[in-house]
């Protein structure tokens, strides 16, 4: 019996025991849950913030946008009724007997050369980086503004067809996105140079001295807009005064003294403004 007993007093001893251990060990566990559990909330935890005020953001400078703009003067731009066809575009080869009889100069009348001078303008990758605006006054006294989205076709029959529905409707529309493509303005040019700004007028001159195009760009101020009016003629000379072409012009400017036309006066002078402009 004495051993009984000492065998179930050894018994509850062990017992106890275990149940210590297994209490120290779930109290570890609970520590280090609260330890990651902190730990985690440490990181996950948005930063304190600073109490120092943060300096003002600095606004980059806009610059201006450069831009020229060319005027195409005495363009000859006509439509009239031939016949049984409406609004037909004159020329001075197919319709010199209808000009010789109504007593105009049949020279005037060069479409021909108004589609050359216009491709060219629009070929410029000046032109097509947005620099350029052009204005066109025909010999009818119409002022013509082209949006720089146009594209002037290529064939001369095509542009022909332009003309005519620009002149007989007052304007030629995107049909995508409704935009004018082309409008003939209710007042002349001029109204939109600002005052006292000098207008350019480009020609050749075999009397006069040349002036270097590319010293007279790089002379210019490039936050301002600048106006260059070029004869839209066979040759790029001055009209006699009594012509009554571009009585806007405040400065003549000769590039050339030999005798050439408005296309290579419309080069010379893209190829200065993009080699300045890095275009």
């Amino acid at each position: 019996r004495k051993i009984n007993k000492n065998m179930t007093d050894a018994k509850p001893k062990k017992v106890a025991k275990k149940v210590k251990k297994s209490s120290a060990a779930a109290k570890t566990t609970t520590t280090t849950v609260k330890r990651t559990h902190e730990e985690t909330e440490e990181k996950h935890s948005t930063p304190k913030a600073d109490p120092t005020p943060a300096p003002p953001v600095k606004k980059p400078k806009v610059e201006a946008k450069k831009e020229i703009v060319i005027i195409l003067e005495s363009a000859g731009l006509a439509i009239t009724d031939l016949g049984k066809k409406k609004n037909q575009v004159l020329c001075h080869d197919k319709d010199g007997a209808f000009l010789d009889a109504k007593r105009q100069p049949t020279w005037l009348f060069r479409p021909d050369i108004v589609h050359q001078v216009l491709l060219a303008v629009f070929d410029m990758p000046l032109c097509k980086e947005g620099h350029v605006q052009v204005y066109v006054n025909t010999i009818k006294h119409k002022a013509i503004e082209i949006s720089r989205t146009t594209r002037i076709p290529r064939t001369f029959k095509r542009f022909c067809g332009l003309i005519s529905q620009l002149i007989d409707q007052g304007k030629v529309v995107n049909p995508e996105t409704d935009l004018p493509l082309c409008k003939v303005l209710n007042y002349p040019v001029r109204q939109n140079v600002p005052e006292n700004q000098k207008i350019y007028g480009l020609c050749y001159s075999e009397t006069e001295s040349p002036q270097n195009v590319y010293s007279f760009v790089e002379s210019l101020d490039p936050t301002q807009t600048h106006y260059f009016v070029i004869p839209c003629r066979d040759s790029a000379a001055w009209p006699e005064p009594e012509e009554g072409f571009g009585d806007y012009v405040t400065d003549k400017l000769c590039i050339t003294q030999y005798e050439t036309g408005p296309v290579n006066l419309i080069h010379k002078l893209s190829n200065a403004f993009e080699r300045h402009w890095g275009v």
